[in-house]
């Protein structure tokens, strides 16, 4: 049943010379051992370990003892990152840069949701609890939410219980926050906030590649564009496409749009950054009326859109520096041979 998977892979290693795949560890990615018990079965690298291995490719990791924070190895004709969940140190985003800068080849998985610290669904219901929403009845309000001395009738003023108290002085059964903290603007409407260190740490990889992270996870909550798994609002979360561009890396995919499709879950939005000078070519697409969740609530709030968004991009530029490697030598006319390992472009493929 095998016998087809089997002679390829050992054809390729007849017919294709080793190349190498290192895959950086140290910041919480996916292939990478936690310090402490057993890694989450949602994150694993060992299936896409086999598939490079297949094809001839020889899988090693890459962290600060292999040259992350100086320069990659020579030999590298792959680096991928893979969901990390902790942050990239200067020096490391540095060297990839400067690998992206001489030609080399970028594979970038972000993952929003693994690093986020924002508020999600509660256990038992289905509306997300805001950091700045009213407190529950009884509990003391936060410092910054502290009622207004209006609201606060005085020792003196206090009703007796057969008097009606007036309405300007009627005490509220929690002491009713002021209004710029009260539950209706505070999930009303989603507004962008200041970017937090989660989706920092994640533009920081971007960058390298000249894209930006947009804030938020990409949600759809028509029937049809979404699939079903827990049965409340964050599956709105899941989301399925069929829309890919032409660009080399998809176009099987492309090719087959009207019966291939993918499902991708807690996505993020990827856009050119203003300052980029690479070539992006948004090869994975959203489904239309799919819009960014800025506040967690899995729903479309006032303050967020409904468009098209990017999950994933192929980046390409001009390698700016000459490869470290040997110049090539000259042929008996005086012409330099072209050496065709050498890199000439920087390719990278961001989702």
């Amino acid at each position: 049943k095998t016998l087809d998977a089997d002679f390829q892979e050992k054809l390729l290693k007849v017919v294709r010379k080793r190349r190498v795949a290192y895959l950086t560890v140290g910041h919480g990615e996916i292939n990478d051992q936690p310090l402490a018990g057993d890694a989450a079965q949602d994150r694993s690298a060992s299936i896409l370990k086999r598939q490079l291995e297949a094809q001839n490719y020889l899988v090693k990791t890459l962290g600060l003892a292999q040259g992350l924070g100086s320069e990659i190895p020579e030999d590298a004709t792959l680096v991928m990152v893979l969901g990390p969940t902790e942050p990239f140190a200067p020096e490391e985003l540095k060297t990839l840069k400067g690998y992206a800068a001489r030609g080399g080849k970028l594979f970038i998985a972000l993952d929003p949701d693994a690093v986020s610290t924002t508020p999600t669904l509660a256990a038992d219901s289905d509306v997300a609890v805001a950091p700045s929403a009213k407190p529950a009845p009884g509990t003391k309000p936060a410092p910054g939410t502290k009622p207004a001395p209006s609201a606060k009738p005085a020792p003196s003023a206090k009703p007796a219980p057969s008097t009606k108290p007036a309405p300007s002085t009627k005490p509220a059964p929690s002491a009713k926050p002021a209004p710029s903290a009260g539950p209706s603007e505070a999930t009303e409407v989603a507004t962008p906030t200041e970017p937090s260190e989660a989706l920092g740490q994640l533009n920081a990889l971007a960058e390298v590649v000249g894209l930006d992270l947009e804030p938020g996870i990409l949600v759809n909550d028509a029937p049809a564009k979404h699939l079903r798994l827990r049965f409340n609002a964050s599956d709105n979360g899941l989301l399925p496409t069929n829309k890919f561009s032409s660009h080399a890396s998809v176009s099987t995919l492309s090719r087959n749009s009207a019966r291939a499709a993918i499902v991708v879950n807690g996505a993020g939005s990827l856009v050119k950054s203003p300052q980029g000078t690479t070539q992006v070519d948004f090869a994975i697409r959203s489904l239309s009326g799919t819009f960014a969740d800025l506040n967690r609530n899995y729903q479309f709030d006032p303050g967020e859109l409904r468009k098209v968004y990017n999950f994933a991009a192929a980046v390409s530029s001009s390698a700016s520096k000459a490869p470290t490697k040997p110049e090539p030598k000259a042929d008996p006319k005086g012409k330099p041979l072209k050496d065709e390992l050498l890199p000439s472009e920087m390719r990278a493929f961001v989702i």
